[in-house]
Parts: structure tokens; sequence; C-alpha cells
């Protein structure tokens, strides 16, 4: 089928060793290996950002041992087991057919992008580009099923992408009544305002994070570039003042056309992102911002479910801690709110649980925290040991106290320390 035509798919990279190579092209992808971290079974690793591919092949020590597939996977296939939350990365948890593959080559004769392009094409057909630009043009399906390609087009062809101003796509998408010809100026803005701006946001909306959200992608983009004091100024105080910075001014002409939800959102994103420059100031403001807004409660479970994933964008600890504050000072009971997240699939989640029941300081949780020592998974243990030393109930010091006997150097020293009452 051509590229053109695949207008629900994933394209994921996959490098496998040269004996693994002929079993996938046979009979798919399956999972295989003792499950690590409480996971449900191994995953298969992908890749979805051209950019890291080439990079992981390079720095491969055989990568002419290895064997490299280029995979269009339908959204429709997968079910509740994908995780995409990992930079870059996408994992899947279920066996994949060999329908999927599109293309194989040797991942040694892949080491650039114009490499990469010519050995494709030669799978594809020399018009690779002019499908994938065709593919991400189709206004008649959502946007949401297009940024897949639209990633793909831009790690093959960055500037095949930015004269057909595919980035407006995403401004009408993610922007309240923007037209096209508004949304066209915003993507050349972005193009030729600041260069690393405009690396910067295609990277944090295509690559860095699970979700395509434009009002993330914009602030972090800006706190990069003009630091995350102004973005929060910029966001919190409708009287603030851009100034001559042409990032600055492009960020408030476009604030009014974002959502609330979607500003509230990526301002938490804000708040727990490795970026310099955060002030004391600027964090109380904006947390207490946040805490104000009736609409954080919405984003909190996200935050709490996948704050602890492995990714080198947020400060885990912190952004559970925010997302239990921002529940526990809402309407509605933030146990209920949070029990689904414990009993989720995903080890990272249910980790993320157990610091917020924690730091919300639940004792409905005992029972559960109490669970979670039970496990070869020493990050579980030790968060465990964590939660239950904020309890005031006697089972949870007994647990506590008990754990200084833990096989885990780690779990015993925090055990230690939350008995000394450090």
């Amino acid at each position: 089928m051509p590229i053109r035509d695949l207008t629900n798919h994933l394209f994921l990279w996959h490098l496998t060793p040269k004996a693994k190579a002929d079993r996938i092209s046979d009979r798919g992808f399956l999972p295989k290996g003792k499950p690590r971290q409480n996971q449900i079974r191994r995953p298969v690793w992908f890749s979805t950002s051209v950019y890291s591919f080439i990079e992981f092949v390079k720095k491969h020590q055989n990568p002419k041992d290895h064997v490299a597939f280029l995979t269009a996977v339908p959204i429709d296939w997968l079910d509740h087991t994908w995780n995409g939350q990992v930079p870059d990365e996408f994992t899947i948890h279920q066996p994949l057919p060999a329908d999927v593959i599109l293309c194989r080559f040797r991942s040694d004769i892949a080491s650039d992008r114009k490499a990469l392009v010519k050995v494709l094409e030669r799978h594809q057909g020399p018009n690779l580009i002019d499908q994938l630009t065709d593919l991400c043009k189709k206004t008649d399906i959502p946007w949401s099923r297009r940024t897949s390609p639209a990633a793909l087009l831009l790690g093959l062809d960055r500037s095949r992408y930015e004269s057909e101003t595919i980035t407006a796509y995403a401004f009408v998408d993610g922007l309240i009544d923007r037209t096209w010809e508004a949304a066209k100026r915003d993507a050349q803005d972005v193009t030729t305002i600041d260069f690393r701006f405009s690396t910067y946001f295609l990277r944090h909306y295509y690559f860095t994070y699970g979700e395509r959200h434009l009002a993330r992608a914009l602030l972090s983009a800006a706190a990069r570039r003009i630091g995350a004091d102004r973005v929060v100024d910029l966001c919190i105080h409708e009287d603030a003042n851009p100034r001559h910075n042409p990032i600055a001014r492009f960020l408030v002409d476009l604030l009014p056309q974002v959502s609330r939800l979607d500003l509230v959102f990526a301002l938490i994103e804000l708040r727990v992102m490795r970026v310099k420059g955060l002030s004391a100031n600027s964090i109380e403001n904006l947390e207490q911002w946040l805490l104000n807004s009736p609409l954080s409660a919405a984003c909190a479970p996200y935050f709490i479910e996948n704050g602890f994933a492995n990714f080198h964008a947020r400060y885990g600890d912190v952004t559970v801690d925010l997302a239990a504050r921002i529940l526990g000072a809402a309407d509605g009971d933030p146990f209920h709110t949070i029990q689904p997240i414990a009993h989720s699939i995903f080890p990272d989640a249910r980790r993320g649980a157990v610091r917020a029941f924690g730091a919300l300081r639940e004792e409905r949780a005992l029972s559960f925290l109490e669970s979670c020592l039970d496990t070869d998974w020493k990050e579980m243990r030790a968060e465990a040991v964590v939660a239950l030393s904020r309890l005031d109930h006697p089972r949870a010091r007994n647990l506590v106290s008990e754990a200084q006997q833990d096989k885990a150097g780690k779990v015993r020293r925090i055990a230690e320390k939350a008995l000394a009452g450090r």
C-alpha cells in the first residue's frame, strides 16, 4: 500500500541483530524475555524520531551486524498496553504481525538523513517525500492521525516540511478559531523568528512527549530561549509586557487563542520540566496560580500517571507531588481519582499513585501501599516506604520499621531516616 494511503498509522523504527531479522520478517514482532520492574511482559522497543534513530545507529558498536525496519503500525490494532511517554521511543507489549513492516535494510548504510532517504526511496519509490507530503495535507482526516507522517517528513526532509507549512495544521488544530491563513503565518513565524526556538518547538511537539500538545511545545520551547521566569510571567499576568523580544511577542499574540485547559496543562508541564532559570518566586506564583485554577484538577491525574515515566524532560518527584497537592486542594475525593492509576498495568504509573497517596497522607490506601512492599522492584519498595512513613497509623509505622531489614540498602536507609524523623 502506498504511504499516502496509510491514514491512521504510526511510523516507527526498529533495530535488531541480523540473527533475529529473518524471524521478524516472517513472524513479526513478538515480545520475549522475562518482564522487568513488574511489567506485564517485555516490550518491543521502537524509535519515533528519525534523528534519534540515526544517532542510535551511529553510536552502536556493531551497526553492520544489525538490520533496521521501518514499520507502519495501524493505530486501531494497538491495545491498551502501548506506551509512548519516553522521548523518541515507543514501546508495544503486544505481538505485531509482519504486515506492519514497510521496509527492511542494513542499518550501517543509513548513517545520515540523506543516505536514509535514498534507502527508503529504493523500497518505497522515488516519490517518497511527495507521498508523505500528500498524506500530511489530507484535511479530510483529523490532524491527530497525520502527526506521525508529519514527524517522519520532518525527519527526512525538514526543508520540504517547512516549505509546505505543515506546522500550520498543528496551529489550526491546537488553537481556538485559528484561520488557515493565520495558522500559515504562525508556521512561518516559528521558522523565521529564531532557529533554535523553531527546533525546540518542533522537537517538543513531535518527539519529546507522548502526545502532540501545541501549548506545551510553545511554552517549553520559549522557556529554553527567553527563560522560564519570563514565560511564566507572560502566561499568568495579563498585563505582562513582552517588550521587543520577538519570541515573547509571538507568545503573547497566541495566548488568547489557547484554551484555558491547554494553558493549565502546559503550565504544569513547565513547572516540572528540567529547565534552568525558574526562580523560587516564579515557582511560588505559578504553583499558587495552578492551585487556584479549577481546571488544574482535570490535568493532575495525567501527571500522577506519567510523572515517573523513564523521562528526561520532567522531575518525577516534583511532578507527582504537585499533582497530588492540586487534587488535595480541589473539590472531590482524590482517593477515588487516584485508585484507577494504582491498578494500572504500567509499573511507573502505580509508582506515581504510591507517591501521591503518601503526599496526601491517605490512610485508605494503606493496604495498597503494603502490597507494594511485596515486589522485587527496589524503586517501588522504596517509594512505598516513603509513602507509609507519611501516614499516622500504627500499621504503617510497623511496616516502615520492618523495612529496615529490606534486602536493598536504599530501602533500608529510607526506612531508617523515616524512623529517625529526618
